[in-house]
């Protein structure tokens, strides 16, 4: 089981916001638009040459990183087009 704090892929799990310097949240922030950015791309670009589960799969993750992007208002677009 991680700690709160540790690292898990380059993100930070429950960092507490006042002990660490705004540089390191955006850095954090950045990251999770990055994963966001990219699945959204492989999804968009390679949904047709996906077997059933996996886009399945990539919808579910696509969707659980939405409402992590939305609720740090990252602004990020609607899904409605690829399904999720």
């Amino acid at each position: 089981m991680f700690e709160p704090g540790t690292p898990l892929g380059g993100l930070l799990l429950d960092f507490p916001e006042d002990q660490l310097p705004q540089a390191v949240i955006e850095s954090e922030v950045e990251k999770l638009a990055n994963v966001y950015d990219s699945l959204l791309a492989i999804v968009r670009d390679h949904e047709g040459d996906m077997q059933p589960f996996e886009r399945c799969n990539a919808r579910k993750a696509l969707g659980a990183l939405w409402q992590i992007a939305n609720g740090m208002d990252l602004d990020p677009d609607q899904l409605y087009d690829i399904g999720v």
